[in-house]
């Protein structure tokens, strides 16, 4: 709780409400872990309040909220909350690779908020560390959000199989020494 409220703090976004929501969520779940046991229904209804907590649990205490819940949320704020973040300098990576590979930009960002992104915070590893296994993971939760839903997500398959290609080129440049990203 504390380094939460030194978070919204440093950034300049602490007031009443997002402490309180924050206080009831350690409350309610003093293991966050806990709270994505939960159906995901009630993930998906914790409120405003309650979200930039879970934010800032997910970016910087390994907190893995799930590929179902990370698939039902936009991420957006996770952009303005990653500086300082454990998670900065993997994703940094990613962007790095990719922009070396020639991707654009609008794909790096694209990609990178679909795919990279929810694979560092389920996983708990570092961007390295990714394999095949956790594609195909996160391929199984959209076909099965899919199901669930009866939309189809083509872009998730697509940032999919450019983050594959990032990843590729990581390890080829871990094992071959290409220049470090």
């Amino acid at each position: 709780m504390a380094a939460y409220l030194t978070r919204l703090a440093a950034t300049g976004r602490g007031n009443v409400v997002y402490e309180r929501a924050a206080r009831n969520f350690f409350r309610t779940w003093p293991n966050p872990q806990a709270w994505a046991a939960q159906p995901l229904t009630d993930r998906l209804a914790a409120d405003n309040q309650t979200r930039p907590v879970i934010t800032f649990l997910m970016l910087h205490h390994g907190f893995r909220p799930g590929y179902d819940y990370l698939l039902e949320r936009k991420l957006s704020s996770v952009w303005r909350e990653i500086d300082g973040s454990p998670l900065e300098t993997e994703i940094d990576r990613f962007f790095t690779a990719s922009e070396n590979l020639g991707f654009s930009m609008r794909v790096r960002l694209a990609t990178g908020s679909q795919v990279p992104i929810r694979l560092l915070i389920q996983t708990g590893r570092g961007i390295a560390d990714l394999a095949q296994s956790d594609l195909d993971e996160f391929a199984a939760a959209c076909h099965e959000r899919t199901q669930r839903t009866g939309i189809n997500h083509p872009h998730y398959l697509a940032a999919i199989s450019n983050t594959q290609t990032v990843l590729f080129h990581l390890v080829s440049c871990a094992v071959n020494s290409c220049k470090k990203l």
